[in-house]
């Protein structure tokens, strides 16, 4: 599909009037509306005979640059993400989730109350009795496709981890999804990305 936007056609128009030494068309006014209808249906026309097919799009208005009421995503807003979650001695957890971010914190609360040792975070504040730090949660990457999030999940998980089987200063009650031995190699850039989002 061809898409050109109408203001092209009206510049052309604009244009073709200067070499003829008529008067600059303004954009208001019926006489230059329909020379400019006129034109934008000789160019679909055109086009139409090479089998190209037109379709014209509206351009952004001074009412949607100035009225956006569509609220900016939180944090807590957020959809398709990969999260870390602290803990008061350094530990941190990553996940991902489909869900809405602050759901997903919500369930991960409710396992801690419960000592939910499934949980990772769950079992570390029960071998430990130390503190989550809710309130630090953050988003930290995200995708929209479940098998795409996991394998992020699985990279930022085996950054933190020293080695097969030693978890370092992870919460994780496993390492996530198997990834390749050679995303090791870029461990530290990937724990300065991390600690870029947190600041």
């Amino acid at each position: 599909m061809f898409i050109l936007p109408k203001y092209t056609f009206f510049n052309a128009v604009n244009r073709r009037r200067e070499a003829t030494g008529e008067r600059k068309s303004e954009q208001t006014g019926q006489n230059v509306f329909s020379i400019y209808t006129q034109s934008l249906k000789q160019v679909e026309k055109q086009l139409r005979k090479l089998n190209i097919h037109v379709v014209f799009k509206r351009g952004r208005t001074i009412g949607s640059i100035l009225c956006n009421n569509k609220p900016k995503n939180t944090n807590d807003k957020r959809k398709n993400v990969i999260y870390r979650i602290p803990c008061e001695c350094g530990m941190v957890y990553f996940g991902e989730t489909g869900q809405w971010f602050d759901a997903r914190v919500q369930q991960h609360q409710t396992a801690v109350k419960k000592l939910d040792v499934k949980n990772g975070i769950a079992a570390h504040v029960q071998q430990t009795g130390h503190t989550v730090r809710w309130s630090e949660a953050k988003c930290i990457d995200q995708h929209n496709y479940y098998v795409n999030r996991k394998m992020k999940e699985a990279i930022y998980i085996n950054a933190y981890a020293p080695g097969e089987g030693n978890f370092g200063c992870l919460m994780n009650n496993d390492l996530g999804s198997h990834i390749d031995p050679i995303w090791k190699a870029i461990s530290s850039v990937i724990q300065d990305s991390v600690k870029r989002k947190d600041v």
